[in-house]
């Protein structure tokens, strides 16, 4: 064979899904999260050693933990204030447009009851029309058996 022929490369194992997916669970999940744990037991540390040798200033270090604990809820307050002024303006604008939205619903609900009444009085009327030629019929005997049965 020639010094320069091809030889067959060896096939690509590419990793199993599951695989990848561990991979990516360590890497995007456990890393950042032990870091962050580092980092928080440091700064615990270091409050709790300057505390007690009495050298650091433990009043700067409290105003700086007031300020983490203030923030989340500042930052959910300016939250639901901006959807307090959301719904205000959502009302605003269906008291503006509402009415005349409503008055057509309205009318659509005042034919469909039109065309509902209209249809259960055609259904109804078969009924009614037996129930009233029984109803004289009745009234006609009862009328013959009185005039009948009256005594001198």
């Amino acid at each position: 064979m020639n010094e320069y022929t091809r030889q067959p490369l060896p096939p690509i194992l590419s990793p199993s899904p599951e695989e990848l997916h561990r991979k990516q669970v360590f890497w995007q999940v456990w890393v950042p999260l032990i870091v962050t744990l580092v980092i928080l037991v440091a700064a615990m540390s270091a409050v709790v050693a300057s505390a007690v040798v009495g050298t650091g200033d433990v009043g700067r270090w409290q105003a700086i933990s007031l300020i983490f604990l203030i923030m989340p809820a500042m930052v959910g307050g300016l939250l639901l204030l901006a959807l307090l002024g959301l719904f205000c303006y959502a009302i605003f604008w269906l008291l503006k447009n509402l009415p005349a939205y409503a008055h057509l619903a309205q009318a659509y609900l005042h034919y469909f009851s039109v065309l509902v009444r209209h249809y259960a009085d055609k259904a109804a009327t078969p009924v009614l029309l037996v129930r009233i030629r029984q109803a004289e019929w009745q009234a006609f005997w009862r009328g013959l058996r009185a005039m009948f049965n009256r005594q001198p």
